[in-house]
């Protein structure tokens, strides 16, 4: 099996830091925006490297490290792609905030503005005589 590539994404101010490890060759970038962003760079760097490493033939996969980190990475990563914040250092998604205000409360229908629900089922008629 082939060594894979390794990109390497670090923070940096309003962007990130990419270094793309192949076959001991080093690329490296900074990219302004977002993870996005900077995955799309790390593809064109991942072009570049392999292209001119030794013993490129078949296909070399690519782990993706958020500060060494490849399941930060993917948290991170998918979260932007979805939309959902997360904490760029640590991946982890932030739950949803309910305030008071927001919350979810029971509350009880109005009688009087209610609309009436079906009536009730009249008793069985009784077709038997009466005994007794």
């Amino acid at each position: 099996m082939q060594q894979p590539i390794y990109a390497d994404y670090t923070t940096a101010e309003n962007g990130w830091t990419v270094t793309v490890t192949c076959d001991g060759q080093q690329a490296g970038d900074r990219v302004e925006g977002g993870l996005v962003a900077a995955r799309d760079r790390v593809d064109t760097l991942v072009a570049t490297v392999a292209a001119t490493a030794a013993a490129t033939a078949g296909h070399r996969p690519v782990v993706h490290l958020l500060d060494g980190d490849a399941l930060v990475f993917t948290t991170a990563y998918l979260s932007e792609r979805l939309g959902i914040p997360t904490d760029a250092r640590t991946g982890s998604a932030g739950p949803p905030v309910v305030t008071a205000e927001s919350a979810p409360t029971a509350v009880e229908p109005d009688p009087a503005t209610a609309e009436p629900g079906p009536a009730p089922a009249p008793p069985p008629e009784d077709t038997e005589e009466p005994t007794g």
